[in-house]
């Protein structure tokens, strides 16, 4: 995992539940608040979600505002 990727995961981790579910914020969110690229979000959340860390529970509608809904998972 990169550390970008990494990054992109602590940041994720900040808008969970205290379980680990319901982390909805924006790709354009977590750019700011991770200083990286909109194409480092995008990679890091595949990278996440296909390797376990993440399981994406509701997937956002884009520009309508409303964002994708993960859940922090622990890989098998």
């Amino acid at each position: 995992m990169t550390p970008g990727c990494q990054h992109v995961a602590l940041v994720l981790s900040t808008y969970t539940n205290a379980d680990g579910s319901k982390a909805h914020p924006s790709n354009a969110l977590l750019v700011e608040r991770t200083g990286t690229s909109k194409s480092t979000v995008s990679r890091s959340l595949k990278y996440l979600r296909e390797h376990g860390w993440v399981t994406q529970e509701s997937r956002g509608t884009g520009g309508s505002g409303k964002a994708s809904v993960y859940r922090l998972t622990i890989p098998s």
